[in-house]
């Protein structure tokens, strides 16, 4: 079990870091960092106190708290995110062309 939380906390911070720097998928992964940090800061660093010198948690709670501010507030203007175009009301872009021809 230890190993494969060491796998998904690399892949998250690895991968999602990767994803960040590009502003790609931003509130997924801001979230899933919240998440790995919640794990870290409870099963590894929240008994060696607060500072990080000692191992302490108050980087950990930094980046966790980052991660949820940006699964709140998503991508900015200069990222990957904003050229992903939205659905609305859950309408692929396809069904919703379709159905304004057939209405014409």
């Amino acid at each position: 079990m230890a190993k494969a939380g060491k796998l998904e906390a690399a892949v998250v911070e690895l991968v999602g870091g990767i994803l960040l720097i590009a502003g790609l998928l931003v509130p997924l992964v801001g979230l899933l960092v919240a998440v790995d940090m919640a794990g870290a800061l409870l099963f590894v660093h929240a008994p060696n106190g607060v500072f990080v010198d000692a191992g302490g948690f108050e980087l950990v709670l930094v980046i966790g708290a980052l991660g949820v501010v940006y699964a709140g507030l998503g991508a900015g203007a200069y990222s990957v995110d904003r050229f992903i175009p939205r659905r609305a009301n859950g309408e692929s872009d396809r069904a919703g062309s379709r159905s304004r021809v057939s209405a014409r």
